[in-house]
């Protein structure tokens, strides 16, 4: 469907880095209170599914995997699912992949895997293999720092670390050191450390603690397809069926995401410049479009009222798919 509509990723750019970016993340599906196949406690503590899905830019899904509660988004096989989101992504684009990902994925092998493949990647670090005391006495010896406000202070700056299978790699840092909260002063300063690992040697620190962030817009996306197509509550007692129900909603989500997109890029809605139009508003535009059915000439036609924008992206969407 993407490549008949001729669909191109959004670019990405920073001082010297100009590519497409891949979020994946995973999120637990409520189907508490029940016993379908495959629901157990994720990692909130709540019982239910938990889909690994990749995202660009915008919101389109190019990997979605439906896994047991239980499973880690690492679990077996996790490599041949992001191999397979890297050839669907090559199809529609030969620019440069940025992989960001959260501390889940903070593995050796998979960084790796990313390396061999020439792609770029920001993983968040996961401070559970180490004590954070190392990287606060490291940011206060050796950071740049810059103090936003009285009572908080913010270390930054990058080091390089040696990990498994793909030695040095760049690790970018940032802690911050409250005095004071809420305007009452404490009696021991509170530290919070954050830190990514990176192969983006000529990046700028700040550029890549930014573009780790910018991946934040992943809950809006699970959000969406928990709420907007009701994706949650999975119908089936049986995990193929309720396999098969979820990479059907993933369909529809990239559906309504490039009607989203031709919406954008024709600006005949009338709509204020955004990024992106939520899936409830190309819903209702397509449910509140008057049409009808006309036989004639032994033929069916379906006339699409195109005022307002939302006819003329979605026949024009239709045209499309049937000329490619």
């Amino acid at each position: 469907m993407l490549r008949k509509l001729d669909f191109k990723p959004r670019i990405v750019t920073v001082p010297h880095f100009v590519g497409v970016r891949i979020d994946t993340d995973s999120t637990i599906l409520d189907n508490s209170d029940t016993k379908k196949e495959g629901v157990a406690k994720g990692y909130t503590g709540i019982l239910g599914y938990a889909p690994v899905c990749s995202f660009l830019e915008g919101g389109l899904i190019v990997g979605a995997k439906l896994c047991p509660g239980s499973h880690h988004p690492l679990h077996e096989g996790a490599l041949d699912f992001h191999a397979g989101v890297r050839s669907r992504v090559r199809k529609l684009t030969n620019a440069r992949l940025l992989w960001v990902d959260d501390a889940a994925f903070d593995d050796g092998a998979l960084m790796a895997a990313r390396l061999k493949a020439g792609d770029s990647f920001i993983t968040r670090h996961n401070l559970r293999r180490e004590k954070p005391e190392i990287l606060i006495n490291l940011a206060m010896h050796e950071g740049q720092v810059h103090s936003p406000r009285p009572g908080k202070t913010v270390y930054t700056g990058s080091t390089r670390r040696e990990r498994e299978e793909i030695g040095e790699v760049r690790l970018v840092y940032e802690m911050t050191e409250r005095t004071s909260k809420k305007g009452q002063t404490l009696l021991l300063p509170e530290y919070k450390v954050f830190s990514v690992w990176t192969n983006l040697e000529k990046v700028s620190d700040a550029d890549i603690l930014r573009l780790y962030r910018d991946r934040g817009t992943c809950e809006q996306y699970f959000a969406a397809l928990k709420s907007e197509l009701d994706l949650e509550r999975l119908p089936s007692g049986k995990f193929s069926v309720n396999e098969l129900f979820f990479q059907l909603g993933v369909l529809v989500n990239n559906m309504l995401r490039v009607l989203g997109e031709s919406l954008l890029d024709s600006g005949v809605i009338g709509l204020k410049r955004a990024t992106r139009r939520r899936l409830r508003t190309i819903m209702q535009g397509m449910m509140y479009l008057g049409g009808r059915f006309v036989r004639h000439a032994r033929r069916v036609v379906v006339k699409v009222v195109s005022n307002g924008g939302f006819g003329e992206a979605l026949v024009g969407m239709q045209r499309r798919l049937a000329q490619a």
